[in-house]
């Protein structure tokens, strides 16, 4: 009697949901966790030791039911020895959750009986779901990717020949309307490509200033289809010179992210409404903000609405009205992170039956400054300024529409022209070369070879020629794919002529700016008091052609900075220094005439106010510590190449 009352103790305590069932389907013990778990999903409260098993799994009548009932019959005349399942249970309330039910066979002089043990898995189906989520959504970016890739080579190739076809008609031909028109939708192409890149890789980098309007309006296209024909979408855009930091591709994934959640809550048709306005927090504002000029972008959808319930849980990571398979609950929670860490602020109102607005504050930043179009015209960049030559130049290009206008292109400023279109091709061209290569300019993606591995090959056969590679891809993936290194020139595709003749200029000229040695070289200075960071950094800067000097203070840096004077070419400083703050030393620079751009280092958050008024100036970045080195040599290049 003793040892009966101890297992039924035992069993009362254990934290799964036991039920105890004999031969016949009658529960003869549960315990206080199975008590609880029956009151949380709505089942009566009655005592269970009158209730047949058998029967509460027929009354189910779901496919999970009758495979349990199956079981159970196997197990009960011993032609099996155990049972799992894993099946959800809903709340009273509606809440989804999932649950493991093991059944196993015992005996004693009673009889044949089954333990059945129900034990609690929601958050572990929520990671499985997250993790699927996640790995679908990283094909699809990969898809995109390749997708942009291959698009972006169509473009390069539109685009070049339209723009041979208006250098061969007169300007009087009505051609010329035909040809424009061809290179403007290349150019709309451009921009679709961009957004599906941004879209395929995750947010990394550095931050930027970016026109709030020209996002929005730039993604109308993809949200409409998103939305699809039976919910209308109205943009109302405020604030065409206003612009918000953050980094590239974050304002899409906050726009997509809200819409496909309009969109879910109107299943019978409705409409969203896109708005951006500009707006000025004074002190004592409701709001937890710094007092302030803000971006305002507002999304409000027609759909069901949210409960006070709803509303308070609604940021929560994992948290969802949607049903399993249907969402992970970490789109709203990622909208969340990324609007507080540009230091803005979101807020949902919404009742039910009468829609949801979500606003978005952001704060505000004066647009970097477009060059006017005269000067673009007649601009000189650190790849070189548009020139002609005589050259001899090796084109490494698979797509025949692109090769034939870099040929085009290069023929046309006086260059002697070599055309392959694989590796093969490439290395019998340089064997029979008449004279010397002094260039070789392939594309990163070539049948049965790469870029890079043309490169060695035809710098084994003609190691005095120089490379330079073409690409869709961005930059940064090449980088991180290892498939280039710090240093090489690498041309996006698609790009223009005279883009493409200043960088042929200033790869054939030699070293560029910021090569130690070179006439006008540039001098990056690197100011951090962790010794080790700034050493790395400095040698990696080297390795891709920079002069560098060092400082491990505020004042050291200040002092090397005014004996580099105007070959201070850019800044790369920690934001917090021993003596005074990175942000004193650019003042400090200014009063002596030295406006180099900056890029800082931080472990601050970027929602740091401190952060947030630094990055006001022009030309200037932020990257979050710890930052990979290659991801800031590259985020570094792209500040001095667009001063």
């Amino acid at each position: 009697m003793l040892l009966s009352r101890l297992r039924r103790g035992l069993v009362e305590a254990l934290p799964h949901s036991i039920a105890v069932v004999d031969g016949t389907g009658r529960i003869v013990l549960v315990n206080a966790a199975w008590r609880q778990f029956a009151q949380e999903n709505g089942m009566p409260e009655i005592e269970w030791t009158s209730v047949n098993y058998w029967d509460v799994c027929r009354r189910a009548d779901c496919a999970d039911a009758v495979a349990a009932l199956t079981a159970f019959d196997a197990i009960v005349a011993g032609s099996s020895s155990s049972y799992v399942l894993e099946y959800p249970c809903h709340t009273p309330a509606g809440v989804e959750r999932w649950f493991e039910l093991q059944a196993v066979p015992f005996e004693t002089r009673g009889g044949r009986y089954i333990l059945t043990q129900h034990r609690a898995i929601t958050a572990r189906r929520l990671l499985e779901i997250e993790l699927g989520q996640a790995q679908k959504m990283e094909a699809v970016g990969r898809l995109a990717s390749g997708v942009a890739h291959d698009f972006n080579n169509l473009l390069m190739g539109i685009a070049g020949t339209a723009n041979v076809g208006l250098k061969r008609v007169e300007a009087d031909s009505p051609l010329r309307y035909y040809f424009d028109e061809i290179k403007s939708a290349a150019v709309g192409g451009a921009a679709i490509t961009k957004q599906l890149l941004a879209f395929g890789r995750k947010s990394s980098g550095a931050r930027r200033r970016q026109k709030l309007d020209e996002i929005v309006l730039e993604s109308e296209g993809m949200l409409r289809q998103l939305l699809g024909e039976s919910i209308e979408l109205e943009i109302r855009s405020a604030c065409p010179d206003d612009a918000v930091m953050c980094v590239d591709g974050q304002i899409v994934q906050i726009l997509m992210n809200l819409v496909v959640n309009a969109r879910d809550a109107m299943t019978g048709g409705g409409a969203v409404t896109l708005a951006t306005s500009s707006v000025e927090l004074e002190v004592g504002s409701p709001l937890d903000l710094e007092p302030g000029c803000y971006c305002l972008l507002t999304v409000s959808d027609t759909g069901a609405g949210m409960d006070l319930g709803t509303r308070q849980r609604i940021f929560d990571p994992f948290f969802t009205t949607k049903g399993v398979g249907q969402g992970t609950g970490l789109g709203l929670s990622t909208v969340y992170g990324i609007v507080r860490s540009a230091g803005g602020l979101i807020r949902v109102i919404s009742e039910l039956g009468h829609g949801t607005t979500f606003e978005i504050y952001m704060p505000r930043f004066e647009p970097e400054p477009e060059p006017e179009p005269e000067a673009a015209v007649a601009e000189t960049s650190r790849l070189g300024p548009v020139a002609t030559g005589e050259e001899t130049v090796l084109v490494v290009e698979d797509e025949l529409m692109v090769r034939d206008a870099l040929r085009d292109y290069l023929g046309g400023a006086g260059y002697r022209v070599l055309v392959a279109t694989n590796g093969d091709e490439a290395r019998r061209a340089c064997r029979r070369v008449d004279g010397a290569l002094d260039l070789v300019l392939t594309d990163m993606v070539l049948p049965g070879t790469s870029g890079a591995e043309v490169a060695r090959e035809v710098r084994a056969l003609a190691p005095e020629a120089a490379v330079m590679f073409m690409s869709a891809h961005p930059r940064q993936l090449l980088l991180a794919s290892g498939r280039i290194e710090v240093g090489d020139v690498v041309l996006h595709k698609p790009f223009d002529e005279p883009v493409l003749l200043r960088a042929v200029r200033g790869v054939l000229d030699g070293p560029g700016p910021g090569v130690p040695g070179a006439d006008g070289a540039g001098v990056v200075l690197v100011v951090d008091d962790d010794r080790m960071s700034r050493s790395a950094l400095a040698d990696l800067l080297e390795d891709a052609g920079h002069a560098v000097l060092q400082a491990e203070t505020g004042d050291e840096a200040l002092r090397r900075a005014i004996e580099a004077g105007s070959e201070l070419e850019a800044v790369v400083t920690d934001f917090q220094l021993p003596d005074f703050d990175g942000d004193e030393l650019v003042e400090r620079l200014a009063e002596r005439g030295l406006v180099p751009p900056v890029l800082y280092l931080s472990g601050c958050s970027y929602g740091d106010p401190a952060i947030v008024a630094a990055l006001a100036r022009p030309r200037t970045v932020f990257i979050q510590k710890p930052a990979e080195f290659d991801e800031l040599v590259a985020e570094l290049e792209n500040l001095i190449a667009a001063d």
